[in-house]
């Protein structure tokens, strides 16, 4: 299937748009067995034109291209407005996208359908 891109989309030549993953860190399942282990999601690195990378899983990609075409103008919106001194922190934020994401228990998932923020790896296990 091919993806059209708007214009708020670079397509990149290099190969660090091949999915990945966010870490590589020991399995998480033999310590805390009961738990949802989000850390092996693989994402799309997609550059924006804002200059922000989007994460995507590939359901994002398939079902909801235009996201990151709002994605960009809201990015280009905000810095806009903000101080030039923290331009390159906000295009240095790689942003995930999802269709659906669940945590928590494995028997009794919390399903998240709104937007959220984390700013640390910590919050893909508990």
């Amino acid at each position: 299937m091919d993806i059209q891109f708007g214009p708020g989309i670079q397509k990149e030549n290099s190969t660090s748009s091949s999915p990945r993953t966010v870490t590589n860190q020991p399995d998480h399942n033999q310590q805390f067995p009961e738990l949802i282990d989000n850390r092996n999601l693989l994402y799309l690195p997609v550059p924006l034109r804002c200059g922000v990378t989007a994460m995507c899983r590939d359901d994002v990609l398939s079902t909801c291209p235009m996201v990151l075409d709002c994605l960009n103008s809201d990015i280009e919106y905000v810095l806009s407005i903000l101080p030039k001194s923290v331009h390159a922190l906000v295009r240095r934020t790689n942003v995930f996208l999802n269709t659906s994401f669940e945590f928590g228990l494995r028997d009794n998932p919390t399903k998240v359908n709104y937007s959220t923020a984390h700013h640390e790896a910590g919050w893909l296990i508990w």
